[in-house]
């Protein structure tokens, strides 16, 4: 099970799955020819030259020779973390760089250029990316959830964006099957909080979210985004919203402090 949690962390720094693998082979049985580590790693040996030739370009394994023998060995983890912070530093440095210049930069923009009013955005970063902007906005946020199942990664994101929708303050409004909740619950807390259920029948696919002026249509599923940046639609959805908001039921025993003596319904 360790082994396994290590294999999710060093894929979530950036090593593909089978990079990952061989990395962590070649810590449990030290040095030895590639062969070896593939066979420990459970990789096709002619797919294990090339994924160590990657390793050792990003510095997580080396290569010793002994006449005509060469062997591999992983690099010490430490040596990876300091790494790492150092890229972080890297990083840091970059984003205050583009902050103290983003007005230059938007300062190029001319009269003429225009704003694409609709996106179709693919991979975890895109709804990552919603996410970050809803936070950028600081506008109440009204979410219909879908019963798609979480990954790791984006649930290890929700968790954070919770804690920082809080610290800003920013409302949210959520609309949901029950059992959508399970597999949500990094995105509900009782701070700012406030949800309503649909009935069983009624099982979204796709998430919605409706802030500012924008409403993004997020799959879960196949990863990718809808986003509308459209003043109109946007208020057009927002009744849509409020509409099933007010029909649909309070009733959650996870959520007692909400007021359960309404007589509304579910939605049908």
């Amino acid at each position: 099970m360790l082994i396994h949690k290590m294999q999710e962390i060093l894929e979530s720094i950036g090593l593909a799955g089978k990079e990952a693998a061989l990395y962590l082979a070649s810590l449990k049985i030290g040095t030895n020819p590639a062969s070896i580590i593939a066979k420990e790693a459970d990789i096709e040996r002619s797919t294990a030259y090339s994924i160590i030739e990657k390793l050792k370009h990003k510095g997580y394994m080396m290569e010793l020779k002994k006449g005509s023998l060469r062997s591999y060995t992983a690099a010490e983890p430490r040596r990876i973390l300091n790494y790492l912070k150092y890229q972080q530093s890297e990083l840091d440095m970059k984003i205050r760089e583009l902050a103290e210049n983003i007005c230059y930069l938007d300062g190029l923009k001319t009269a003429y250029h225009s704003r694409p009013a609709t996106n179709l955005l693919e991979g975890k970063n895109s709804i990552i990316y919603v996410y970050e902007s809803i936070l950028s906005e600081a506008k109440p946020l009204k979410t219909i959830l879908s019963v798609s199942e979480t990954d790791e990664k984006l649930k290890k994101y929700f968790k954070s964006f919770t804690e920082r929708r809080i610290l800003k303050k920013i409302p949210i409004k959520i609309i949901a099957r029950e059992n959508a909740l399970d597999s949500a619950a990094e995105l509900i807390k009782k701070d700012l909080c406030e949800i309503r259920f649909l009935r069983k029948e009624f099982a979204p696919n796709a998430i919605i979210n409706i802030y500012s002026d924008k409403i993004a249509f997020i799959s879960l599923k196949n990863e990718f985004v809808i986003l509308i940046d459209n003043a109109a639609i946007a208020e057009t959805f927002t009744h849509l919203f409020e509409v099933i908001w007010n029909s649909s039921s309070r009733k959650d025993p996870r959520f007692s402090e909400i007021d359960s003596s309404s007589s509304a319904k579910h939605l049908y």
